[in-house]
């Protein structure tokens, strides 16, 4: 049984994307028999789908957790994604979207597969914070998300799929403006979300 882990490279002037580092943390390693197979996606607005799509076909995943990093206070998975793209943010190949559907023949939102309450759960019961979230936002975290649920979903594939996002590092952060987590927690914490995910397989 194989687990797609998916992260970004840096954006928006940051230098490091804790969700590459997990990518590549946990790249070839197993986990319950599991074998993990990182992949640091670029944002790039063309090549996310290609880039989520490439690596399903080519890991034949039983699972696929799909990361992003937010300023937020808690790991949180992501409830659902949205058929829509536009930030202030632009890309890293330089493209800003104001604002349009993904796939204009696409559903208008695509659920998690994941077992997202227990995730949650049991991250807090190990000291972990975690929260579920709505939104995965309109950026190329829930682009990915939604591109990944939709070819699931059209190729019938039988994959348990979602989105997580995570704090910034304490590097990332200036002067506290935001929350942060370490990159030892959210080893820890994915640890758990894979055993918890693989116990709801």
């Amino acid at each position: 049984m194989n687990l797609l882990l998916t992260g970004f490279e840096p954006f928006g002037g940051f230098k490091e994307n804790p969700t590459q580092l997990l990518a590549e943390h946990f790249d070839q390693k197993e986990i319950s028999g599991v074998e993990i197979t990182g992949a640091v996606i670029p944002l790039r607005f063309k090549e996310i789908k290609r880039q989520i799509i490439k690596w399903i076909d080519k890991c034949e995943p039983n699972f696929i957790v799909m990361t992003g990093q937010a300023p937020r206070t808690a790991i949180t998975p992501e409830r659902i994604a949205i058929n829509y793209v536009g930030s202030s943010t632009p890309y890293n190949c330089g493209t800003k979207i104001e604002g349009s559907v993904l796939d204009p023949e696409g559903e208008d939102g695509i659920f998690s597969t994941l077992p997202v309450e227990p995730i949650v759960e049991n991250l807090r019961n190990i000291g972990i914070p975690s929260y579920i979230s709505l939104s995965a936002g309109s950026f190329g975290c829930n682009q990915v998300f939604y591109e990944c649920q939709r070819y699931v979903r059209m190729k019938g594939l039988d994959v348990l799929s979602g989105f997580i996002h995570v704090p910034l590092l304490s590097k990332q952060v200036p002067s506290g403006k935001f929350c942060s987590m370490s990159l030892e927690m959210m080893i820890k914490a994915f640890e758990t979300i894979f055993l918890t995910i693989l116990a709801k397989s």
